[in-house]
């Protein structure tokens, strides 16, 4: 199979797998219709409300707030039961996507009441968007290279993402390979590395503007090194 991400190379089969020797992405194979199932909201209500989750929501408020001005416009896509959303309200203009119906109405309800989120990724009533957060979401698309064109045709001149995903650089995943606790095939579709995260970002029209691990610090499974963040604007 060729990578659909550079488009330049056949992907190398690694046990349950696929890896771009060009790129460095891997791909795990298509998402299953259950994972999207609502049923899972509840348990990320919790998950929001406990030490670690809320200290999270602070950590990614403190990205965000390094590269972007108080009052920017901010769509956190895949905003889940809206925990980022109400803990960045306060300074930023704040919007959810999120497909479940479950997680939507919590968020609305229960979390981030008057936070508008939308079902699907239509936000062209809204003004010009000037940074998009992307927090556990990348890995779930088919296709990462047509939803990153979307969303750089929506960003301001200037207008940045925020990338966090499982990161394969991590020495766990090297060593365990499938029972890595980011390993989930039916749920993740695509991982990528440092590297390849960046790269793939530059090649669809972002400059880099930092990458670091440090949300491994807080989210203890997978490894030290388990999760990369990445900072990018458009070009």
């Amino acid at each position: 199979m060729l990578c659909n991400l550079c488009s330049s190379k056949v992907m190398a089969p690694h046990q349950t797998w696929h890896e771009c020797p060009e790129c460095g992405a891997v791909y795990l194979g298509p998402a299953t219709p259950e994972f999207y199932d609502s049923s899972n909201a509840e348990q990320h209500l919790m998950e929001y409300r406990t030490d670690i989750g809320r200290r999270l929501n602070t950590l990614r408020l403190g990205l965000l707030m390094a590269c972007a001005a108080p009052g920017s416009c901010v769509v956190d896509v895949g905003s889940s039961v809206g925990g980022f959303l109400a803990t960045a309200r306060a300074d930023y203009t704040m919007f959810g996507v999120e497909i479940n119906k479950d997680a939507r109405s919590i968020s609305s309800a229960v979390v981030a009441p008057g936070v508008p989120v939308y079902e699907s990724f239509d936000v062209g009533e809204l003004p010009k968007i000037d940074l998009f957060t992307l927090f556990d979401v990348l890995e779930h698309f088919d296709d990462p290279s047509s939803f990153i064109e979307i969303l750089a045709s929506k960003l301001t001149t200037g207008g940045l993402v925020i990338v966090t995903m499982p990161n394969t650089d991590c020495a766990l995943f090297k060593e365990r390979g499938s029972s890595w606790a980011h390993y989930k095939p039916g749920e993740h579709v695509w991982l990528f590395s440092e590297r390849a995260l960046c790269r793939f970002l530059v090649r669809n029209g972002f400059r880099i503007v930092l990458s670091t691990t440090v949300e491994s610090l807080l989210r203890q499974r997978g490894g030290p090194d388990s999760i990369i963040t990445v900072i990018a604007r458009k070009c």
